[in-house]
C-alpha cells in the first residue's frame, strides 16, 4: 500500500542515457547534478537495486551510470523505515527508491566506455563502467578522468554519511569565482575510481565492500584593477594578479556486515578515510610578490 511503481519505458526516450535522466521525468522525483534524489521535496533515505543497498549513500554512481534501458521499473517506497525491527515503533516521513531490472539485465556483465580528446589545448574526457547484478551478488565499478571542467567527483558524495571533506578557516588567497556554470571556468585535472560490491551470504545477512579514490588538481588565475578616487588627489589605481593551485587526494574504504530482520538489527562496519590537501598561491601587487603554501591532511 506504500509502494508506487513507475514503468520506465513509459517515460524514457532515445535521448536518455542513464536512469537518472528518466527519474527526472517522473512525478514527485527530483534529481540533482550530483545524483541526489528528492521525493516530494525531501531527500530519500535509501537507494536500492533489486532491494539491495550496495552503494551506501553514494547512489549518484547508480543514477549517473546505470543504463536506462536495463531498468524495467522504479519503485518508490513511501514512509520507508530502513530498519525492519523499528517499523511498528518509529514512523518515517521519507521515501526510498528501488530499481527493478529487466530480466535480460540480470546475471550478466555489461560495460560502457567513453573517450574524447582535443588538441590546442590538449584536452581529454574518458570514463569506463562495469557492472553486474545477480540474485546474491552485485557490483558496479567506475573510472572517470577529464580536464574539461567536469567535476565528476560530485557523484562520489555520500548522501547518508561518510568522511566529510576536510575544512579549515585558513587557506591560500583564491581568485573570485565568476557567476557562471562551473564547467565554463573550471581548469581541472581529475581522476576518480570507485569499486563497490555486495554479497548476500544468507537470506538476511549481507557483506558490502566499497572503495573510492579521488585525485583532483585545479588551477585558477584572476586579475583585478581597483581605482580609488580621492579628493584633490590623483586617483589611486591598485592592480592585483592572483594565481592559485589546489590539489587534493582523497580515499575511503568501507567493509560492512549487516543483518536486518523483523526481530533484530546488526551492523558491523569498518571505515578508513584519508584526505590530503596541498594548495599553492601567489599574489602579485605593484611588483611585489607574496607566495603562500597550505597543507591540510585528515585521516
Amino acid at each position: 500500500s506504500d509502494t508506487l511503481t513507475y514503468n520506465v519505458d513509459k517515460y524514457a526516450d532515445i535521448t536518455d542515457h542513464s536512469i537518472g535522466d528518466v527519474l527526472k521525468k517522473m512525478p514527485g522525483i527530483e534529481v540533482a547534478r550530483s545524483g541526489e534524489i528528492r521525493y516530494n521535496g525531501k531527500a530519500i533515505n535509501k537507494f536500492y537495486v533489486e532491494d539491495l543497498d550496495m552503494l551506501e549513500g553514494r547512489y549518484g554512481i547508480a543514477t549517473n551510470n546505470i543504463r536506462a534501458k536495463d531498468i524495467a521499473s522504479v519503485q518508490v517506497y513511501e514512509n520507508h523505515q530502513p530498519v525492519k525491527a523499528l517499523k511498528k515503533l518509529i514512523e518515517s516521513d521519507r521515501a526510498a527508491i528501488n530499481l527493478r531490472l529487466k530480466e535480460e539485465a540480470k546475471g550478466t556483465w555489461n560495460a560502457t566506455q567513453q573517450l574524447g580528446a582535443g588538441y590546442k589545448p590538449w584536452m581529454w574526457n574518458a570514463e569506463a563502467t562495469a557492472m553486474y547484478f545477480g540474485r546474491k551478488f552485485q557490483t558496479i565499478n567506475t573510472y572517470k578522468t577529464n580536464n574539461t571542467g567536469d567535476d565528476v567527483a560530485r557523484e562520489l558524495q555520500s548522501f547518508y554519511d561518510g568522511l566529510d571533506a576536510a575544512s579549515s578557516m585558513l587557506g591560500v588567497h583564491m581568485p573570485t569565482e565568476p557567476a557562471l556554470d562551473k564547467e565554463r571556468y573550471l581548469d581541472n585535472n581529475i581522476h576518480t575510481l570507485s569499486l563497490n560490491t555486495i554479497t548476500k551470504l544468507k537470506k538476511e545477512l549481507e557483506l558490502t565492500a566499497n572503495a573510492h579514490y579521488i585525485h583532483d588538481f585545479q588551477t585558477s588565475e584572476g586579475a583585478s584593477v581597483t581605482t580609488y578616487y580621492l579628493p584633490e588627489q590623483a586617483p589611486l589605481v591598485v592592480t592585483e594578479q592572483t594565481l592559485a593551485d589546489h590539489r587534493t587526494d582523497r580515499t575511503e574504504v568501507n567493509l560492512q556486515l549487516k543483518s536486518n530482520t523483523d526481530k533484530h538489527y546488526m551492523q558491523e562496519k569498518i571505515t578508513f578515510g584519508g584526505q590530503w590537501d596541498n594548495d599553492f598561491g601567489r599574489v602579485v601587487n605593484g611588483g611585489e610578490k607574496v607566495e603562500q603554501r597550505f597543507r591540510l591532511p585528515k585521516i
